[in-house]
């Protein structure tokens, strides 16, 4: 059911998915998130797109083999397979060691972590050519057996049927054993059967297609250029014209716009999910909820804990310290206009405009010649750790 999309989990846990320095544990921390959330359909009763049953295959791969995920797919998959290039972005790669996205003027972006490893391997077009041969050959390459070839069947097999609930038979995705499709679309029209699986960060998207029958292989990959920090970071509750009752969560990530419809009846802390089939292809069914921090109300929605605008302290003039708490959140700090601005011990810090459009970004230390009017500083660092502001 992790593997075909039909565990029922609210589908992406959005906290240090996709970062510019690697967070460790992102799959420890949605497991630990989904105790504070409900599935959003009955395990096996239908198939919506969840990236968290895959984030969740890392846990039980941990447990079962003994050793941590990424271990094991270097260990059972990559060297068997030699994809000695293959890599999970653990830490920074060296440079020319990898194609970097590029910013609107065509200068390089800093190098993109995707935390979720289980959807996050960087790889080259030669080396990916290897794994499909190994599913072209049934589960074997160069006569060394990495899966049975019944293994290989099943995943290739239409998961969506047979299931109790499936109201969109004709949907294009009919999901396999971690295959978003097994019969995609463009082929199937002229009668050829392909498994499909696509993948999209920030900075990257990619498209590798196996076509069983005909033995044929291909893999597309280019820059998505969504460009990390570059949308809006808020959150915002919506009332819904004609349905009182209701609102809805509206939230810009990953290049596009999330509006998941909430029910708030049940108290006045929790507004649920009650979509069965969503608007967004299940990214965002998550439970909000209303938590109190510091005598004030914020919103912890899809594992995200977002706190008013309204409340963001402004930083103190001349020199300013901001201590990293131990839940090892980001602080946010409003800047009094039109001085120049300088930063240490920062391991990511971002200047937003008052609209919220990014100003200014840096690794580390950083300055700002002149700040705009109403911004706002957003810094990182590792917990215990204090940052510096200077203003003058």
């Amino acid at each position: 059911m992790l593997l075909n999309h039909s565990s029922g989990p609210p589908g992406t846990h959005f906290a240090d998915v996709l970062t510019i320095v690697p967070v460790a544990g992102y799959a420890v921390q949605l497991q630990r998130n989904l105790a504070r959330e409900r599935l959003k359909h009955a395990p096996g009763e239908m198939a919506v797109y969840c990236n968290d049953g895959f984030t969740l295959i890392e846990r039980v791969v941990a447990e079962v083999a003994g050793q941590a995920y990424v271990d094991f797919v270097r260990k059972e998959i990559l060297e068997p397979l030699g994809m000695r290039r293959t890599r999970f972005a653990l830490e920074r790669f060296a440079p020319g060691s990898f194609a970097p996205g590029l910013d609107g003027a065509g200068r390089p972006e800093p190098q993109e972590y995707v935390n979720v490893y289980a959807g996050g391997l960087f790889s080259t077009p030669g080396e990916i050519a290897r794994l499909a041969m190994m599913f072209l050959n049934d589960g074997q390459l160069e006569g060394r057996r990495l899966l049975s070839a019944e293994a290989v069947a099943e995943m290739g097999r239409d998961q969506t049927e047979g299931l109790p609930f499936n109201p969109i038979t004709d949907h294009p995705v009919h999901f396999g054993l971690g295959w978003d499709g097994v019969n995609q679309g463009g082929l199937a029209a002229v009668g050829v059967t392909a498994w499909h699986k696509s993948g999209d960060a920030d900075h990257y998207h990619s498209q590798f297609i196996v076509v069983p029958k005909e033995r044929l292989a291909a893999n597309d990959a280019y820059s998505a250029f969504l460009a990390l920090g570059r949308q809006p970071p808020l959150f915002s509750l919506l009332e819904l014209k004609g349905l009182a009752n209701y609102i809805a969560a509206d939230v810009i990530g990953a290049g596009m716009e999330t509006v998941q419809v909430l029910e708030p009846g049940e108290s006045d802390s929790l507004a649920r999910m009650c979509l069965k089939i969503p608007l967004d292809n299940g990214w965002g069914l998550s439970d909000l909820e209303i938590v109190e921090r510091d005598g004030e109300e914020w919103v912890l929605w899809a594992g995200i804990l977002y706190r008013p605008l309204a409340t963001v302290p402004f930083l103190d003039r001349h020199l300013a310290s901001i201590t990293i708490g131990s839940e090892a959140l980001g602080e946010w700090r409003q800047v009094p206009a039109s001085l120049a601005l300088r930063v240490s011990g920062a391991r990511i810090w971002r200047l937003y405009d008052a609209e919220f459009s990014l100003s200014a970004w840096g690794l580390g230390e950083g300055e700002v010649g002149e700040v705009p009017t109403g911004a706002y500083l957003y810094v990182y660092s590792t917990p215990g750790s204090t940052i510096r502001v200077r203003l003058t």
